[in-house]
């Protein structure tokens, strides 16, 4: 495994809901190793680089998981006519 530099500590990770898998959003390294150590997350796919601390090591996940689901209302989309016309690229039929 590599040793991490600054420059991974500036990588992203995959953050995935809870039961359904599906991505919620991309967050930071440190983010994502907060969320491993309070048990609010899983690892599904480590990196292969390593954080090393004083005492520990820890593997940096590319890809985590929460543990419990988190509801995410979606926004709903407004229709208007311009709106339309920039989906169809100006083109009527």
């Amino acid at each position: 495994m590599q040793t991490v530099s600054q420059a991974v500590l500036q990588g992203r990770v995959l953050l995935l809901n809870g039961s359904t898998w599906e991505p919620l959003s991309v967050i930071t390294v440190p983010r994502a190793i907060n969320l491993l150590l309070a048990s609010k997350a899983i690892v599904v796919e480590e990196s292969g680089k390593v954080l090393r601390t004083i005492s520990d090591q820890f593997p940096i996940p590319s890809v985590i998981a929460l543990k419990r689901y988190v509801n995410v209302p979606r926004r709903r989309a407004h229709w208007s006519r311009k709106g339309v016309m920039v989906r169809d690229s100006y083109v009527c039929i």
